[in-house]
């Protein structure tokens, strides 16, 4: 039968916090593991894809046929601006080419021509 140690008398049940060894620096996260700050105003699909109540793969099929506005491309990620997406949104969801189309408009047509 294996013997059990007694509790000790001092001790009231708690256990001290352990400390970590100060002579040893933490290990530097670099590479992938690094998680890096968004630029403000971007959002990454899958938030792009739950603000439009759809799936990932549904946002990236969409992406991939040109039915999304077009992504913004910071440092090797994909993004999306949250303007972007609210001016798609409130134009109906266009396709990708009409969106730009209808967003983006020539000097010559934003002031009416005098007579």
């Amino acid at each position: 039968m294996p013997t059990t140690k007694p509790p000790d008398p001092t001790s009231n049940g708690t256990r001290l916090p352990e400390v970590a060894d100060s002579t040893r620096a933490a290990p530097a996260k670099r590479g992938r593991n690094r998680r890096r700050r968004l630029p403000p105003g971007l959002i990454h699909a899958a938030q792009a894809a739950a603000w439009c109540s759809v799936g990932v793969r549904t946002w990236r099929t969409w992406t991939a046929a040109g039915l999304t506005p077009r992504p913004i491309r910071v440092g090797g990620g994909v993004f999306w601006s949250i303007k972007t997406l609210r001016t798609w949104r409130d134009l109906g969801c266009p396709p990708r080419e009409e969106f730009e189309a209808r967003t983006t408009c020539p000097a010559t047509f934003a002031r009416p021509t005098r007579r």
